[in-house]
């Protein structure tokens, strides 16, 4: 049976850009976790259509904002972004049964390109010098502490029981109690800065995904590409050619670890095949930031 959710989504989508001119007959679901991203074939646009992103950000309009304003900024530096589209207006739209959605340009890619590590590390650094350049929007570290903060304050999902959030609030407290991560010199990030976040265009890698942007430590940044099993930290790390403090870096993984968990949680309420994960998961709360 079609996910109701990705139904939904498809058709709102499809109406919204009918609004416009822009006429789709075969739309091709993308991706589908926190938000499900639609190419309005045969328009050269994407729709991304917020799912579970609603589940811990009520507020999740504001968030599309910061990503089209972050994505506009990066592209005016001249780095290789994913840009809104010029077919609909680059705003947050409102679908007619309630949905939030953004529109990009579509970006011809190769979905099984691999990245190096050090090309990874080498374009976060370029990417970091131009985001400096846009003021703070969000209070310190807002996407890992607010997700996680609100997923512990919510009542528990199905297959989470009361002392399973609170095994998750003490990782949280564990976290957040260490002097590495709120310290050193804040600026605006990406947010998730892991290699999924690229596309590889005919003409190079694209920065995409900004919804995750927030004020904070460039050491978080280091740590969501650290992290990633897809990466060789240590290679990525060495071609990041700008200042970071190790420590700060290991402490911030500790808090991602954190932050994987609750999205896999929030994901697995909606999306069967995570369940195994978000289980996995939660076992190994208990290890983080000990």
């Amino acid at each position: 049976m079609p996910d109701p959710v990705v139904a939904s989504a498809v058709r709102e989508c499809v109406a919204v850009a009918r609004t416009y001119g822009v006429v789709c007959d075969d739309p091709l679901v993308l991706k589908e976790s926190a938000n499900v991203v639609v190419h309005l074939r045969p328009a050269p646009l994407v729709a991304k259509v917020s799912a579970s992103t609603r589940l811990v950000r009520p507020d999740v309009e504001s968030w599309l904002d910061r990503e089209i304003a972050a994505a506009r900024h990066v592209r005016a530096a001249g780095l290789p972004t994913a840009q809104p589209s010029d077919l609909v207006p680059p705003v947050v739209h409102n679908g007619p049964e309630g949905a939030v959605m953004s529109f990009w340009q579509h970006v011809p890619h190769d979905r099984d390109a691999l990245m190096s590590s050090e090309e990874l590390g080498a374009m976060l650094a370029s990417l970091h010098e131009v985001l400096a350049t846009i003021p703070p929007q969000t209070p310190v570290l807002h996407t890992p502490l607010a997700d996680i903060e609100r997923y512990v304050d919510r009542a528990p999902s199905v297959g989470v029981a009361d002392a399973d959030v609170s095994r998750l609030r003490a990782a949280y407290e564990r976290v957040t109690d260490s002097n590495d991560v709120l310290a050193g010199p804040v600026q605006t990030l990406h947010g998730d800065a892991h290699p999924g976040n690229l596309l590889r265009a005919p003409a190079g890698w694209v920065w995409c995904d900004y919804e995750d942007t927030c004020a904070g430590p460039t050491a978080w940044d280091l740590a969501t590409m650290a992290d990633s099993d897809r990466v060789d930290a240590r290679a990525a790390l060495t071609a990041y050619d700008l200042p970071y403090d190790e420590a700060q870096v290991a402490a911030h993984i500790e808090l991602r670890k954190l932050h994987v968990t609750v999205w896999a949680l929030v994901f697995a309420e909606r999306l069967s095949q995570h369940r195994d994960l978000a289980a996995d998961k939660l076992g190994a709360v208990d290890r983080i930031a000990r």
